[in-house]
């Protein structure tokens, strides 16, 4: 195996589950072989807390990187993930043998984000050192470009994530729910704003998805204040199939998030037919038009009772990018594997 992409165990429901599958599409049509290491199927989301993972990813990255230490003289190593423990043990064997390996990697977040969910102080200097480690970096969007730290930043390249095995539904005409949050319910989604949005519309429904069941997020603070609400509703436990007929029968998307660099949901919902409603901030400028982008809480609340009346009729062009090209992993995939 000489061109390899690496996997760590990863959750139902996730983006890292749409990632896997957009690129595993990806990179059967490409002419260059390429070797998956890891799981290429997702494990259940049962995290409790609000952290990414739990102990299961910690078990199984000691096991990856052991078994990649045990590859046969790799050339070309592209990481799904830059949170990569144990990328120096992997170098420095690497380097114990002469072998030359050139290290990529896709970048999801990180402590030079403001709001980030991992913020932890000890992890900013593993951070700079696995940044020493990778040639190439890949961020979504020039929004997470310009938060990189120099470092980082001069190996940063900007494609943005792949949609290679978006499974396309045509947008409901019946448009069941008024306004859909399907993110986490996580401080770097913004929730508290979605509380005070929630307050101001007691008129129009908002539907919150998640792909844990009721027995995992009954636990979460958030979940348990949104629950307060008559205009709340929880739709919980669907698989990528259900979840996307629910996003085509939602009139509108809303976010309040803190940090995002891409946003699956969002660009999923529009192009299953939501109208956006979001904060002009993040990555959201780089892919929306400014009339679906707001400034304020209480603009916020004015979108919302504006695109509210919109239910049925053409839905407006949204995104900017038009060419599904631009969306997909091949670029990526041609990017590291294909140059020398």
């Amino acid at each position: 195996m000489t061109n390899i992409i690496v996997l760590p165990k990863y959750y139902s429901g996730t983006a890292f589950e749409e990632i896997v599958e957009h690129m595993v599409v990806a990179a059967k049509h490409m002419s260059i072989p390429i070797h998956f290491i890891g799981p290429t199927k997702p494990i259940k989301n049962n995290l409790p807390g609000l952290l990414l993972d739990d102990e299961r990813y910690t078990r199984f990255q000691l096991k990856l990187i052991s078994s990649l230490i045990n590859l046969k003289e790799p050339t070309k190593i592209l990481f799904l993930d830059f949170f990569n423990p144990g990328l120096d043990i992997l170098r420095y064997y690497h380097e114990q043998k002469g072998i030359h390996v050139k290290y990529g990697a896709l970048l999801h977040g990180g402590t030079f984000f403001d709001d980030d969910i991992y913020s932890m102080p000890w992890l900013r200097r593993f951070e700079s050192a696995w940044a020493e480690i990778y040639d190439v970096v890949y961020a979504a969007s020039n929004y997470a470009k310009r938060k990189l730290p120099s470092r980082i930043y001069n190996k940063a390249t900007v494609l943005p994530w792949g949609l290679d095995s978006f499974k396309k539904i045509n947008p409901s005409k019946n448009k069941k729910y008024d306004v859909i949050f399907p993110h986490r319910l996580s401080p770097d989604k913004g929730v508290e704003d979605l509380i005070k949005i929630v307050k101001s519309l007691p008129m129009i429904k908002f539907t919150i998805t998640s792909p844990q069941k009721y027995q995992t997020i009954k636990s979460n603070l958030y979940y348990k204040e949104l629950k307060k609400y008559n205009n709340v509703d929880f739709i919980l436990g669907q698989n990528q199939i259900q979840h996307a007929h629910t996003l085509s029968q939602a009139n509108i998307v809303l976010s309040c998030a803190k940090q995002e660099t891409f946003g699956y949901s969002v660009i999923k919902s529009v192009l299953y037919g939501c109208i956006p409603v979001l904060p002009n901030n993040q990555c959201y400028p780089e892919f929306f038009r400014k009339e679906y982008l707001y400034q304020t809480t209480p603009g916020a609340v004015n979108m919302i009772k504006k695109y509210t009346l919109i239910k049925q009729g053409v839905r407006p062009i949204a995104l900017k990018i038009k060419k599904s090209d631009k969306f997909s992993f091949k670029n990526h995939l041609e990017d590291f594997f294909g140059k020398k």
